[in-house]
């Protein structure tokens, strides 16, 4: 049994997990082997010949926590977790956004704008620290200015064509 981040694992065969108030009580052979805070879990995996009393299993559906089921070699069996929780409208926008052209080509060329900003600032930040980054990458000389004139003359390129194909690119620009 061990707890990593918010899941609780358990791998001792013949386990026995019940509710004991708001906490979670691992049991072997009826003595208990840990106790934890329902609180502290996201989530509880169990692999193997281990039982988990419906009252558990009723206050996880209830708290939205997952309980996994793998068998003994750690294949994947079933899943059981709550409601589902979400935001219908929002998926069903999503689903009418896909469908209409000017909105999938607004959301791509804000998605590559973002990208090609991203990209740039990475550079010039590896411009500005002397390029000790990269230095283990291609040998021991460093690049030379020429090289980092290049790289931003690309990336000037690329939003120049960018900004010709979709016309007002912005990232920050919203849908």
């Amino acid at each position: 049994m061990k707890q990593l981040l918010n899941t609780l694992y358990v791998m001792t065969q013949g386990s026995y997990l019940t509710l004991d108030h708001e906490t979670v009580k691992v049991e072997v052979e009826q003595k208990v082997q840990m106790q934890v805070p329902l609180h502290h879990l996201g989530a509880i995996f169990t692999f193997g010949n281990v039982m988990i009393s419906p009252f558990l299993m009723h206050k996880c559906m209830e708290d939205g926590r997952a309980i996994v089921l793998f068998n003994m070699n750690g294949r994947f069996m079933a899943r059981v977790t709550g409601k589902t929780h979400g935001n219908v409208l929002l998926r069903q926008a999503q689903y009418e956004a896909v469908r209409d052209e000017k909105k999938t080509a607004l959301i791509a060329r804000n998605i590559v704008a973002g990208k090609l900003q991203n990209s740039r600032q990475i550079h010039y930040g590896t411009l500005n620290t002397g390029s000790k980054h990269l230095k283990h990458l291609w040998g021991p000389k460093t690049l030379s200015p020429l090289f980092w004139t290049v790289i931003n003359s690309h990336f000037m390129i690329m939003a120049f064509q960018l900004a010709t194909i979709y016309p007002k690119t912005s990232a920050n620009q919203h849908i």
